[in-house]
Formats: structure tokens, C-alpha cells, sequence
């Protein structure tokens, strides 16, 4: 883009019934954005699908200069195994309702996340589901949940046929990328699951700390565990 074009960025008040990025069906998008000086503001950006709706709304600061975007964000999902099964992720969870809410910032526009800048706060809720055995490859969307450590542990004669779970609850701070948790809990019948630690989203490691409790009265008490390294 232009010197000359970057003055002219224009306000926008767009509504398309059908979004598509790549392969992936988003669903139904509205934006409203007007430019202020030398800031761009989103007052409505809206995406809804049968599954989920996301909405936001924010700022992205001297876009013309030195660029900085600054999100609150929204999530509501009604089921979340077909919400997955949409961003091309089949096979990861069946059922589950779930919310997800936070605020946050990164150098650069919109148009996608620079994780090593990548600043703010989320919390997730989701209630009654089932992550489902996934190959490796499913894993790495879930590397935020380090579930495919839960599978890779020696947890197999809990967690052969999945998980299911009542609640899944945390919340985590970001800074430069690092995710940070201290509350995850997820409370399903066969075994409650807490975890701390950190999460790299720019370079896919982590190091967590995951206490496991089996409700099941025949199975093995795990210890806690520590993991790290690389998302699979």
C-alpha cells in the first residue's frame, strides 16, 4: 500500500452473507470502521456462523506510521466439535459449548497477529464435551491445552477413547508472545486436570506443570508432571 493510499484509508460499513478465507466457511461478516486522524477505529466487527459468533472492536493506532492494533474480543460457540470441524480441525471434540473473552494488542494491522509482540488477557469457559483422540497433526491446535501431553503420558487406560469433561476453565495473561496460566482446571467424570505454566506462541514450546487426579478408584494415581518443548 501507497503513502498516497494509506491517507485515503476510508471508513467502512460492510455486510457479506458469506465470508471465505482460504478453504475456510466463516460465515456471515459485518464491519463498521471509520478513520480518525491517525488512527483506524473498528466500532463492529461481527463473524456468525450456525456454530459461534466473534465479535470485536478496537483500534489499530498510526497505521500510517509505526502501526499497533489493540482488539477486545468475544467468542460464543454453541458446539464447539463443529466450530473446529469448520476451521478444518474434524475428529478434535464432539460437543460443548464454550466462551472465550479477552483484550489484545500487537505491532503491525489487523490483517494477522505477530505473536513475538503479542500482549493482553484471555479466559475460556467451556461445558460439556468430549476431546476426542486426535493423530498428531489435531494435537497442535490443542498444544494451548498441552492435551496431546494428557494422551502421551502414561494416562492410556484413562484417556483411551478421549476426554470427557464437564468444565473446562482458565484464564491467562500474554506478553511478547508468552502465554502464561495459573488457573486452568478441567473437571470431567473420570479425572480432574490442573495445569500451570507457560506457552511460547511464536516459537510452539512450553513448559507446563500438569497435576492429574483419576477419579476412577482402580486407576494409578499419576504424580504431577512436568512438560516442555515443542508442540507436536
Amino acid at each position: 500500500m501507497s503513502q498516497t493510499q494509506t491517507r485515503e484509508l476510508p471508513a467502512l460499513d460492510i455486510v457479506a452473507d458469506s465470508f471465505v478465507t482460504g478453504a475456510t466457511k466463516l460465515g456471515k461478516l459485518e464491519l463498521v470502521a471509520v478513520n480518525r486522524v491517525r488512527d483506524w477505529r473498528i466500532e463492529r466487527l461481527v463473524l456468525s456462523n450456525p456454530e459461534s459468533t466473534l465479535s470485536a472492536d478496537g483500534y489499530w493506532q498510526s497505521w500510517a506510521a509505526r502501526p499497533s492494533t489493540s482488539m477486545n474480543v468475544k467468542l460464543e460457540v454453541s458446539d464447539a466439535g463443529k466450530f473446529l470441524e469448520r476451521l478444518g480441525y474434524p475428529g478434535t471434540m464432539r460437543g460443548g459449548s464454550a466462551h472465550l473473552e479477552g483484550k489484545l494488542g500487537w505491532a503491525g494491522s489487523p490483517q494477522g497477529i505477530d505473536y513475538p509482540s503479542l500482549t493482553g488477557n484471555v479466559s475460556l469457559k467451556v461445558e460439556k464435551g468430549q476431546f476426542l483422540k486426535a493423530d498428531p497433526g489435531v494435537a497442535k491446535l490443542l498444544g494451548i491445552l498441552s492435551l496431546q501431553s494428557l494422551l502421551t503420558f502414561d494416562l492410556r487406560d484413562l484417556f483411551r477413547e478421549g476426554f470427557a469433561f464437564d468444565t473446562v476453565s482458565g484464564s491467562a495473561q500474554i506478553a511478547r508472545g508468552v502465554l502464561t496460566t495459573r488457573d486452568f482446571d478441567m473437571h470431567g467424570a473420570s479425572a480432574r486436570v490442573g495445569m500451570t505454566g507457560d506457552i511460547d506462541l511464536a516459537h510452539e514450546t512450553q513448559k507446563l506443570r500438569m497435576r492429574v487426579v483419576p477419579a476412577l478408584a482402580t486407576a494409578r494415581r499419576p504424580q504431577p508432571r512436568s512438560c516442555s518443548g515443542s508442540t507436536p
